[in-house]
């Protein structure tokens, strides 16, 4: 199964897209990809476990955060759950709330990474 969220240069999901409008490559040949589910209106439960260690210091990990609560429905929940070395405490929220902003914005990119132990929370 491959996931992928497309968004526009503002920001917004692209939600009007189909099979057609897809290539997937593996190992430089195009496999075949029968289905584009759309995504579903309304409001969903979403959990964030983002990799808080060092090696994620580069990227725009909170920007892509943010793009993707903006475009999820006001009504989800979203639980944030960091981790590197350890796993940090969770924040929960609707994609708007302020204190779920904050934590993001928050995040500290440092040390070595725990997937498991954040698996396991």
């Amino acid at each position: 199964m491959v996931q992928a969220v497309v968004f526009s240069e503002d920001g917004r999901a692209v939600t009007d897209l189909s099979a057609a409008d897809f290539r997937l490559l593996e190992d430089g040949e195009v496999r075949p990809l029968p289905v584009v589910i759309p995504p579903s209106p309304g409001p969903l439960e979403v959990a964030l476990a983002i990799d808080a260690s060092g090696s994620m210091s580069l990227w725009p990990v909170q920007a892509a955060v943010h793009m993707l609560l903006d475009a999820l429905d006001p009504a989800s929940c979203v639980v944030l759950l960091p981790f590197n070395r350890e796993v940090q405490p969770t924040v929960r929220g609707h994609p708007g709330d302020p204190a779920l902003r904050q934590a993001i914005d928050a995040l500290e990119f440092k040390g070595d990474e725990a997937i498991y132990d954040a698996l396991v929370a």
